[in-house]
């Protein structure tokens, strides 16, 4: 799950002249849709701190759903490694950052992320990934 070398893979660019014209669909990875039982570690639906197992394939099967509301793009929690837990809350969030250059393993791999993106851009809709760079844990 590493990011060395993707930035050569595909071209970032922003495909938006006026971001006015977009219907935007903000959502937290792990409260949405949870499709992949296969990263479903340390999940407790029913407790609000801990993770609920929401996943970019869960995202990727609901995009039918964002396309008949008329979303036009969808912006997603951050999607980088995050500390587990702290003052027993998980970080389900995705705004304690651990490490940039690795993918949170509780949403997917990496292939799930670009087949989620790749669904996205074939209904024409934009993706947004939320980072934050402000408060990082070490």
């Amino acid at each position: 799950m590493d990011f060395e070398g993707l930035e050569g893979e595909r071209g970032v660019s922003t495909h938006v002249t006026d971001w006015r014209s977009e219907v935007v669909y903000q959502l937290m990875t792990d409260r949405f849709a949870n499709a992949d039982r296969a990263n479903d570690y340390r999940i407790q639906e029913n407790a609000p701190a801990r993770y609920h197992g929401g996943d970019w394939r869960g995202i990727e099967e609901k995009l039918g759903y964002l396309d008949e509301l008329g979303v036009t793009a969808i912006w997603i929690s951050p999607i980088i490694k995050n500390v587990e837990t702290d003052a027993d809350v998980d970080g389900y969030h995705g705004y304690w950052a651990q490490d940039f250059t690795r993918l949170n393993p509780h949403f997917g791999d990496l292939a799930s992320l670009r087949r989620m993106v790749d669904g996205a851009h074939d209904r024409e809709m934009k993706v947004i990934l939320d980072i934050v760079v402000n408060h990082v844990w070490q």
